[in-house]
């Protein structure tokens, strides 16, 4: 160890040794640096299955949603189909009546009896009242076939709303 007795020989050894630590203090820090930067990469991860779980979590309440909305749906347009159809056997129904009403009319003949009945009723005319509900049985089918067509209308716009829901889900 002779050569370690020399000043210059001492001052190379000591900056042989900093360097030493130097090197591994870099390399140390290098590493600390690859560390931090795993973990914030793992912590990304784990943010983003987070993130994954909760769009599943929205997609699969968005799916409840739309199958209520179209059970809903469905329901109302059976309904709305059910009254569709017993609106039109009742227009049936009455148009029936309306034409045995009629046709019960025209056959039967006026006689002096059925006319002094009715005469006691109304001062002016003996069949003002018959007259006024053949016209307002006249009249129902009209008002019927708008009722029906409010309930299309309201069907049309039921099935365009459906189509756009659709679409917004998709």
């Amino acid at each position: 160890m002779d050569w370690l007795q020399n000043k210059t020989t001492q001052f190379i050894a000591l900056m042989g040794i900093i360097g030493t630590l130097a090197g591994f203090g870099y390399t140390g820090a290098t590493y600390v640096n690859r560390i931090e930067n795993l973990e914030s990469k793992a912590q990304q991860a784990k943010e983003t299955e987070q993130g994954v779980d909760e769009v599943i979590n929205r997609i699969e309440a968005l799916e409840t949603s739309v199958e209520y909305i179209n059970k809903t749906i469905d329901e109302t347009i059976l309904l709305k189909i059910n009254n569709l159809e017993s609106i039109r056997s009742d227009m049936s129904g009455m148009k029936a009546q309306i034409s045995k009403q009629q046709a019960s009319e025209s056959n039967a003949p006026v006689t002096a009896k059925a006319a002094m009945a009715g005469a006691t009723g109304s001062s002016s005319n003996p069949f003002s009242e018959d007259q006024e509900v053949r016209n307002a049985l006249i009249s129902l089918p009209s008002i019927m076939m708008e009722n029906m067509n409010h309930l299309q209308t309201v069907n049309n716009t039921l099935e365009v709303k459906l189509t756009e829901l659709s679409r917004n889900v998709a």
